[in-house]
């Protein structure tokens, strides 16, 4: 069956089963919903199995169908682990004498299932093998290749404990070594505590992980595809991601499954993003957050070489991405903690479901509704693709936001605007209603699994799916995406796949088409920018033998994953991983007395990772 005709099906059969009649209308830009007859609700159970696939296959399911996916991911995921000893069958393993959500009775306080997985370094190690990879071949004794070793993060060289003290004897599981969104803005939540602290230089700073599953690992692991440092000690090679990215280009298509010459994960293949940050008194004492011990690095003053610390921090945000049989280009699903978006003075935007309980006044002088406040709009065209400030030159723009009191706020690093803060009012796309929904009934039933297990402690109450991508859409029009049907994937806030606190900027929140290494922006136009006549999409994303123009998540995976001979995972598209990431020089940090320059400054740039234009 060929992609199109697989599109038109899974849109058609939607429609047909759910006999879906409704009207929209337009309020400044955002879509409202007139009337529409709601298919039931598919059930949500509390069970430690992650599904392995979307029972109908992921083409021809509801967005409902993969929502309640995506809650049966996020609920065996953040079960308890089993205590982890380091011994074969640990990581990842959920503990049956556990309850979903108890993460204070004695043998349930250790890591999660997800948190057990891989650290990227640990799959892509900056130095020698893999940590725990044995000298000699291990299939018969160890078919895992040591995935299950207590975990450490080998970078390139040596990351030294940054007070100058005895190190800590634990090394946590949750190794935030990235400071930013792929390059593009660093994010800040107005409610962590000010700064800078002692061991903190940017306390209010939302940092991130990102990890691999054992199916992943041990794909890699047994081709050796974790790369090869000179003098590093490793035995592995570079993965073959040129010559697998040479294919995909050449039948718009993935390698086929298995292949030992080019990149092909398995089915089963699940990573993990992960934003953390700071917690407040309040928010620590609520119970609305799951917290972790986590690493995490600053700047050595004395020679601007990284080091790290230690410290107790809460998550925020949460991707899974899972390569299922039916959805060989990743399912993908992200969930957030209820209270991220606020208003300057602290109150939730939305309720624990998503729907919008507060509003953030826009600024003086500026048009509803203001998703940021100053607005950014996206200047793309084919000789200069970039992010401006509304009004787009050469009107003046307005000023930067320098009072953000509780909001999240964000800085753009190396696109345009990057003279000041932009604050967070609302997400450009608001959470669907049949999202909404969904969120409604998996909280009804972790409510009810915490009761007969006498829980009144369980965080994940208080984390909700923000949406869902399970099958890859062409926009054929540069611009906005102009269809809206709520049954499916093909409406703006699905397309367009967002955490408000992992792609916040605006080229992130209605991501399509491609980025520049130097830019953050919708780019629907193919490349080179001055190829004419325009206009035209560009094709982030193949499947089946069609390139789709896709958006959000999936869109930019295919963009920094499946083109670079990743497979959608851009951790495997990247490979070894040198050095952690601190925060970044230059930038300004939110200080009582408003914005100055932050006191630690490293004389070069370190990053994990980059963007890469095709």
């Amino acid at each position: 069956m060929t992609a199109q005709r697989r599109t038109r099906l899974f849109t058609a059969s939607a429609f047909v089963a759910f006999a879906v009649a409704a009207a929209f209308a337009t309020n400044g830009g955002r879509f409202i919903e007139r009337a529409r007859a709601m298919p039931p609700l598919p059930p949500i159970t509390i069970s430690k199995t992650v599904p392995a696939d979307l029972p109908t296959g992921a083409p021809e399911a509801s967005i409902q169908q993969a929502a309640q996916f995506a809650w049966q991911e996020f609920i065996a995921l953040d079960w308890a682990a089993v205590p982890q000893k380091g011994q074969q069958g640990n990581r990842e393993a959920p503990n049956l004498a556990c309850a979903f959500g108890d993460t204070v009775s004695p043998g349930c306080t250790g890591p999660l299932v997800w948190e057990t997985m891989r650290a990227k370094v640990e799959i892509f190690p900056g130095s020698g093998n893999p940590p725990g990879y044995p000298a000699a071949p291990p299939a018969a004794t160890d078919p895992s290749y040591g995935y299950d070793a207590l975990p450490q993060y080998p970078y390139s060289g040596s990351v030294p404990y940054c007070l100058n003290a005895t190190p800590p004897s634990q090394t946590p599981w949750i190794n935030l070594d990235e400071t930013d969104q792929i390059t593009l803005d660093e994010m800040y939540a107005g409610n962590a505590p000010a700064g800078p602290l002692k061991t903190n230089s940017q306390p209010q700073l939302i940092r991130f992980l990102a990890k691999g599953n054992r199916v992943e690992y041990t794909y890699i692991a047994a081709r050796k595809w974790w790369g090869n440092i000179p003098g590093s000690g490793s035995t592995g090679t570079p993965a073959p991601t040129a010559s697998t990215a040479a294919y995909v280009v050449a039948n718009n298509a993935d390698p086929p499954a298995g292949s030992k010459t080019l990149v092909s994960l398995p089915s089963g293949t699940i990573e993990m993003k992960a934003g953390w940050r700071l917690l407040s008194p309040q928010e620590l004492a609520s119970g609305r957050y799951h917290t972790a011990l986590a690493r995490y690095y600053e700047t050595q003053v004395s020679n601007g070489d990284p080091c790290y610390n230690q410290a107790t921090f809460g998550l925020v945000a949460l991707h899974i991405i899972q390569k299922t049989p039916s959805a060989p280009y990743f399912v993908y699903a992200t969930f957030e903690q209820a209270d991220n978006i606020r208003t300057a003075d602290g109150k939730p935007v939305e309720d624990d479901d998503g729907r919008i309980l507060a509003t953030q006044a826009c600024a003086t002088g500026q048009a509803t509704p203001c998703p940021t406040s100053p607005t950014e709009v996206l200047y793309d065209s084919p000789k200069n693709p970039q992010i401006v400030l509304a009004p787009t030159p050469p009107a003046p723009a307005p000023g930067y936001c320098t009072k953000p009191g509780k909001r999240l706020y964000f800085l753009e690093e190396l696109s345009q605007p990057s003279g000041g803060y932009i604050c967070v009012n609302r997400r450009q796309n608001d959470i669907p209603p049949a999202i909404i929904a969904i969120n409604a009934k998996a909280h009804t039933a972790i409510r009810a699994s915490d009761a007969t297990h006498h829980l009144t402690n369980d965080p994940f109450v208080h984390y909700k799916l923000v949406n869902v991508q399970y099958v890859p859409i062409d926009k054929t029009q540069p611009g906005p995406f102009t269809q809206n049907d709520p049954t499916t994937g093909a409406n703006p806030a699905s397309f367009s796949l967002a955490n408000s606190v992992v792609e916040t900027d605006l080229g992130l929140q209605v991501f399509s088409g491609g980025l520049l290494a130097i830019s953050g922006f919708i780019s629907d136009y193919p490349q080179p920018f001055f190829q004419m006549p325009p206009p035209a999409t560009h094709k982030n994303t193949a499947y089946l033998g069609h390139g789709y123009d896709m958006g959000g998540c999936m869109g930019c995976h295919g963009s920094q994953g499946q083109h670079q001979g990743g497979d959608f995972s851009v951790i495997t598209a990247r490979g070894t991983v040198t050095e952690p990431e601190p925060p970044q020089p230059g930038l300004t940090a939110m200080h009582p007395a408003g914005l100055t320059k932050s006191a630690v400054h490293r004389p070069r740039s370190i990053r994990n990772r980059k963007l890469v234009s095709y």
